[in-house]
């Protein structure tokens, strides 16, 4: 059982290196932490913490954040967002960038790559023809480093696509088998 002095330890050590308020979820804390506190033999909360605070780098201190970090995403999500950016931000970004035909997009909270593919495709799809004129990167990073991987590797079930038009599923995507 996790104390309150415990809980707020971890909360306050999750804000100072993420950002990520988690002051009201003790229960998501204590759910997610309990079974790896245990396998891996720590008595306390407060024993676990020591470590990840004395070696910020290292793998405890990635297991806590990799734990704690929700990574809900998928193909699409927030689709008005992604129109916006297609019938609004895009058009503004060319006209200021003609010149120099540079894009560099920033991607935050990438989990496991579905929104900076996403965003990857709507670039391709909006410049057109002249995709290959222009210069464009997206950083795509996360908190969470096991999702990082999965998106590094850019394997994702047909499930997960589904949500996307067709025409960008024939063009962007390569099937792997009858599930990927």
């Amino acid at each position: 059982m996790i104390s309150q002095q415990e809980f707020e330890r971890i909360v306050v050590y999750m804000k100072r290196k993420s950002g990520i308020n988690l002051s009201d979820k003790k229960v998501l804390i204590q759910g997610r932490l309990d079974n790896y506190m245990q396998r891996n033999g720590y008595k306390s909360y407060n024993e676990f913490m020591d470590i990840v605070e004395k070696y910020p780098t290292g793998p405890e201190a990635e297991t806590l954040m990799n734990t704690l970090t929700t990574n809900h995403t998928y193909f699409w999500r927030e689709y008005e967002q992604f129109l916006y950016l297609k019938k609004s931000v895009f058009p503004e970004l060319k006209e200021r960038t003609q010149n120099t035909h540079d894009w560099r997009i920033w991607c935050a909270a990438s989990s496991s790559g579905e929104e900076p593919y996403t965003l990857a495709m709507l670039c391709m799809d909006y410049l057109g023809l002249e995709h290959n004129k222009w210069d464009t990167k997206i950083l795509a990073t996360d908190i969470d480093t096991s999702v990082l991987e999965k998106a590094v590797k850019g394997i994702y079930s047909k499930d997960s696509v589904e949500n996307l038009p067709e025409h960008y599923v024939r063009r962007f995507f390569k099937q792997i088998n009858d599930k990927q």
